[in-house]
């Protein structure tokens, strides 16, 4: 009894390890593992064989506007927690894959800085929050994400796995 007991222990570890590796090789949610990572400068367009992906601007802000007109009864404001900022970013991405849906989601973005440490995006409550959703082919959808980083973080840029054939990293360097 204590053999096969020992035997299913180990199988759930085992499970959750090979769980845990799967989430984190890819840095964007659970999108396919990237063939090639690829720069690009704010406003340029990322395109694969199903997805046409592009973040037009970055703000960098100690606070935002909710965006409801509900919300804004209580505060009309979501500050940054003290020594971190928001860097809220605009995003578009077009499904032109052939007959399959896209998924989207804040949570395929992340962020990074220089001295490689990954923000992943958080619950953004302003105008046009970026949706989680699964596009037909043809569909775009657009909106903002939000990051939390350090105030002193440098070098950010945010990343998303493109999918297509081959899925492609896209990074986008910030200004900031």
């Amino acid at each position: 009894m204590k053999q096969a007991i020992k035997i299913i222990v180990s199988a759930i570890a085992l499970t959750g390890i090979l769980a845990l590796g799967l989430i984190s090789g890819s840095g964007c949610g659970s999108k396919p593992t990237p063939a090639t990572t690829v720069y690009y400068q704010m406003g340029q367009t990322a395109e694969t064989s199903r997805e046409v992906l592009t973040i037009t601007s970055a703000d960098r802000t100690s606070q935002y506007r909710k965006g409801s007109f509900a919300a804004r009864l209580f505060s009309a404001f979501v500050d940054a927690p003290p020594g971190t900022v928001f860097i809220i970013v605009e995003v578009s991405v077009t499904n032109v894959g052939k007959g399959s849906s896209l998924g989207v989601s804040p949570k395929d973005f992340s962020l990074k800085d220089s001295e490689d440490r990954v923000w992943p995006s958080v619950d953004y409550s302003g105008a046009n929050p970026y949706p989680s959703k699964k596009l037909t082919t043809g569909q775009t959808v657009y909106g903002y994400i939000a990051f939390n980083p350090l105030a002193t973080a440098t070098g950010l840029e945010v990343s998303c796995v493109v999918q297509g054939s081959p899925p492609v990293l896209g990074v986008w360097q910030l200004p900031y």
